[in-house]
């Protein structure tokens, strides 16, 4: 992998820092509680174990199922196959920004759960309780984290070894956790002093919360097209 598709990984990887598990819950309990810290940090160790175990499945997964279909079609490998969808793809991250949006029943639960959120890293809050509540979701958001399966793909698809990829993983479930422990460091030293820039980072996730999708399949068109231009020049 050469250094675009690290840096790649990365903003992958900051793109999945700001999910409802890494970010949005870890911002409501620091409001809510602030001696939670520890509790956040426990949470969020759960959550980069429980990825990266994922990742490891689903990578070795991956290459068993490559070696018994004995690789990527030929038509995969060519650079201009890539560039093509590269650009397909950044011209559909234009047609989903601002149309992507949480839909109503959703939006009313979420609206909901805001009480429960707030109490649910709180003081009364075991480590079996932290443990459970970082693995389901976990659980709930694999599925649609857009940047981590990409980030997968693109791992199965480098020339990296296996060591490699799993390291690389590694890394990257690391950034995924960082903002959410650059909080809790934050109100540990400020104290109530953060509430202010805490509650413009939660206003700030629920802005955000319908352009993620166009921002994830853009940049790994980018990424796609100018991996595969560059292998076309070569």
């Amino acid at each position: 992998m050469d250094a675009g598709s690290h840096l790649a990984l990365a903003g992958l990887a900051l793109l999945d820092s700001t999910s409802f598990g890494t970010l949005v819950l870890p911002v409501i309990a620091l409001l809510a509680h602030p001696r939670a810290g520890g509790r956040v940090v426990a949470h969020l160790a759960v959550m980069a174990v429980f990825y990266w175990l994922l990742g490891v499945a689903l990578l070795l997964g991956g290459q068993q199922a490559l070696a018994s279909l004995g690789g990527w079609p030929d038509w995969t490998r060519h650079p201009a196959t890539w560039v093509a969808g590269g650009i397909a793809l950044v011209g559909l991250s234009y047609v989903l920004d601002g149309t992507v949006a949480l839909p109503g029943p959703w939006a009313e639960r979420a609206r909901r759960s805001k009480e429960w959120m707030r109490h649910a890293l709180g003081p009364d809050a075991g480590a079996r309780t932290v443990a459970g509540i970082a693995l389901a979701a976990g659980l709930v958001e694999a599925a649609s984290m857009l940047p981590y399966l990409g980030a997968l793909g693109m791992l199965l698809g480098s020339d990296l070894p296996t060591v490699g990829r799993l390291g690389t993983l590694a890394a990257y479930c690391l950034v995924m956790v960082a903002p959410g422990l650059l909080l809790v460091a934050a109100r540990t030293a400020l104290g109530r002093r953060a509430d202010g820039p805490l509650g413009r980072i939660g206003s700030w996730l629920d802005r955000r919360a319908g352009t993620e999708m166009a921002w994830v399949v853009g940049i790994i068109g980018v990424v796609l097209a100018l991996n595969g231009a560059a292998r076309l020049m070569a």
